[in-house]
């Protein structure tokens, strides 16, 4: 099956170099539109090495040289082409690799490239930037990054099933451009928090993606 729709799928991407090769009425530029198809493109470029072997074969000093003057598409044009397609495949790589990155990525919005946050991240880096916390008492931890913005603020997060207290008053700072990781022992509360980010429990006192929650939800 693989083998016949491959076959199908060459043929169909070659029939453009095939009509415009029967029809020599067919303007250069149309010609130049169908070789975006990398099939109909190599086409054109083997018809014209091939045709070039009756005489003294393509050299890299006749690229741009007409064998005829009903010839008006050379193979020079051919390889600018190929360049083109290659230049034009490779961004829209990038693009489906950023829209649809797998299972493992985060996607990006269809419309990112006309973004002004993809073309100048250091210039909106700083905006909704909250300060860094630090510990105070006993507590030693690192302080937070300066400079990144914050895409989740929790503040005091409480979570409590009858009486047993899963969570109790958590406060996290999760910026962009960073990893930020849970780590606890069974029964920490590292699951129930999620669940709460996620909007599956009770959430008091969050900032998620700049809106706060000051009062409980289910």
């Amino acid at each position: 099956m693989a083998a016949v729709v491959t076959g199908i799928v060459w043929f169909l991407s070659n029939t453009p170099s095939l009509l415009t090769l029967l029809d020599t009425q067919v303007s250069p530029f149309v010609q130049g539109i169908t070789c975006l198809s990398l099939n109909t493109a190599m086409s054109y470029g083997f018809h014209q090495i091939l045709g070039a072997e009756s005489s003294a074969g393509m050299q890299w000093g006749n690229f741009m040289t007409a064998p005829s003057t009903n010839v008006q598409f050379l193979f020079g044009h051919v390889v600018i082409m190929l360049v083109v397609d290659c230049v034009l495949y490779m961004l829209i790589a990038l693009y489906l690799e950023k829209v649809l990155p797998g299972k493992y990525g985060v996607p990006h919005p269809w419309y990112f490239p006309v973004q002004p946050s993809f073309w100048f991240p250091d210039l909106l880096k700083n905006a909704n930037v909250i300060s860094p916390t630090r510990s105070t008492g006993e507590l030693v931890q690192e302080e937070d990054p300066v400079g990144y913005p914050a895409g989740i603020q929790i503040s005091k997060l409480t979570k409590a099933f009858k009486a047993n207290v899963v969570v109790n008053k958590l406060s996290l700072n999760v910026y962009e451009g960073q990893i930020t990781v849970l780590l606890g022992h069974n029964g920490a509360g590292k699951t129930t928090t999620i669940s709460i980010l996620t909007g599956k429990g009770t959430v008091v006192g969050v900032l998620y993606n700049g809106i706060r929650v000051t009062e409980p939800k289910s």
